[in-house]
């Protein structure tokens, strides 16, 4: 919201398309919707002990701190429990929002060198 040209209009449309999502991520974080292989919230039903919600739930409950971000911006997708731990902020805070402007990557080159990592190896260990 950091554009002052947009109308109040603009702004209130804003808003409800992000209580929209908000709504979905906490459905989803309840186990009742189902996230595709992009990890984009779709409104199927998770059938109790499909693949993808067993997956999903792993995400959630696993002790280490995971997010999925894009990778052009590092704008949050979603996170989980470990992280809202860790850092102390609530998913709504942090869904939608840049790494950097929250204070995650404070040396963007190590961001950098991460996504380095994943695009030669495809996939990143104890970073």
């Amino acid at each position: 919201m950091g554009d002052d040209n947009r109308s109040r209009e603009e702004l209130i449309n804003e808003l409800k398309e992000l209580k929209r999502k908000l709504t979905k991520l906490e459905l989803a974080q309840q186990g009742q919707l189902q996230i595709n292989e992009n990890f984009n919230l779709n409104e199927r039903r998770v059938t109790k002990g499909s693949e993808k919600g067993k997956y999903y739930q792993a995400f959630l409950g696993s002790p280490d701190m995971i997010t999925i971000s894009t990778i052009k911006d590092g704008r949050f997708i979603e996170i989980n429990e470990a992280f809202i731990v860790k850092f102390g902020y609530e998913r709504h805070e942090v869904i939608g929002r840049l790494a950097h402007e929250l204070g995650i990557w404070q040396i963007t080159s190590e961001r950098d060198l991460m996504l380095n990592e994943i695009r030669e190896k495809a996939r990143i260990n104890n970073f």
